[in-house]
């Protein structure tokens, strides 16, 4: 499972040894250790606290119990504000590389929409997302059209 938060992105797993646990990874510390400070100050311990295994795609990890990730997940679920993803990421201090990997990612799923189905008439004809984004190709955000988030 993929979760995109407004300070990170975390990639969880199942355990492979172990079905009860789900094993939570990042590739920036920090994520997960506003998601342990979370866990731990709803009352649920976490497992294994971060470790760092410098030759995974993910490095940094955590090892929770399903119901600690299911609480956090519903935790997460009942603050959601925003009305547009990117742009609270933006304000929330999102570093400039997550908020491109936010752009790319709603990109590539765009282009896998659109290969998928007849165009959308309410889409820009003029407007092609590129392939990635650079910095300094960052549109700017705004709050007051939440159709393109």
């Amino acid at each position: 499972m993929w979760l995109f938060l407004p300070l990170g992105f975390l990639s969880a797993v199942a355990h492979r040894d172990s079905p009860d646990l789900v094993l939570v990874r990042a590739r920036e510390p920090e994520i997960l250790d506003y998601m342990t400070g979370t866990m731990i100050s709803l009352g649920r311990p976490v497992i294994r606290s971060r470790w760092e295994d410098p030759r995974a795609d993910y490095p940094f990890r955590v090892l929770v119990d399903r119901q600690a990730w299911a609480t956090f997940l519903a935790y997460e679920g009942q603050r959601i504000e925003a009305t547009n993803f990117k742009a609270h990421a933006s304000r929330s201090g999102a570093s400039r590389g997550f908020l491109a990997a936010c752009h790319d990612t709603w990109a590539a799923l765009r282009r896998h929409l659109d290969a998928h189905r007849p165009p959308d008439p309410t889409w820009p004809a003029s407007y092609t997302p590129p392939e990635t984004w650079d910095d300094a190709d960052l549109p700017p955000f705004a709050d007051e059209d939440p159709d393109h988030d």
